[in-house]
């Protein structure tokens, strides 16, 4: 999975002080679900704190919206047939996921998680990969790494491999760069992985746990992802 990152800010919303959280609930077959979440609420407060006190609309109604991609593909499937077979195919395995925006104007609250399932862990190097299919060839994300993950005999590891990119793609990342930097400040990148049994011993520093060790939460500033993305590599040895 390449730098998911930069699909989600880049080419969804690109806005600042928000809240990424990379979410993975691993089971011992290999197989999970994932959850990235997107929490704008601190952006949003900033944002209404210029023009002073946020007023209450008393008509308002919070709203919560789900977007099933499995019926994204059946209302689109006529223009969907019409594209390359490489990119039908890529588009069809996005069948599986759901997208729920949460939105309260006056409560302050705008976030964004986009969920979905994997059978075995490959599965989830594939993600970025799948969301930039719905995106044009000259939107397409450029980073410099990319993001594997590795799970065997009980051991779990997600690492960093850096890309070499050729003088075309290594200018479409510069441009991006200008326009990301800034958004950066305040924004902040978090891992939260679940796991079936407790964590023996994990690589990383700074992380914290769950009371019964299933989890581990790592936080970060974005601008550690995207100028030292090995930063956050991480091995964990689970309880056998």
């Amino acid at each position: 999975m390449k730098n998911l990152f930069f699909t989600i800010v880049i080419a969804i919303f690109s806005l600042t002080s928000c809240q990424i959280t990379e979410k993975i609930y691993l089971e011992e077959n290999g197989s999970g679900k994932y959850d990235i979440e997107i929490d704008m609420n601190e952006m949003m407060k900033s944002m209404n704190g210029l023009g002073g006190e946020t007023k209450i609309d008393s008509n308002y109604v919070a709203t919560d919206s789900i977007i099933n991609f499995s019926e994204m593909l059946i209302k689109h499937k006529d223009s969907i047939s019409k594209l390359p077979i490489k990119q039908q195919e890529k588009l069809n395995r996005m069948k599986d996921i759901v997208m729920v925006i949460h939105e309260d104007k006056n409560k302050n609250e705008f976030s964004m998680n986009i969920k979905g399932a994997f059978n075995n862990i490959k599965e989830l190097d594939e993600l970025e990969e799948i969301l930039n299919a719905t995106q044009t060839d000259d939107k397409k994300i450029t980073s410099k790494s990319e993001v594997k993950y590795s799970f065997k005999r009980s051991k779990f590891s997600r690492k960093a491999i850096e890309r070499k990119l050729n003088e075309e793609e290594t200018k479409k990342y510069d441009k991006s760069m200008e326009s990301l930097n800034m958004f950066l400040s305040g924004s902040t990148y978090n891992l939260e992985y679940h796991f079936y049994k407790p964590i023996k011993s994990a690589s990383i520093k700074n992380a914290k746990y769950s009371t019964d060790r299933k989890t581990i939460y790592i936080k970060k500033p974005v601008d550690d992802l995207i100028n030292n993305p090995t930063s956050f590599d991480l091995d964990i040895k689970i309880e056998k």
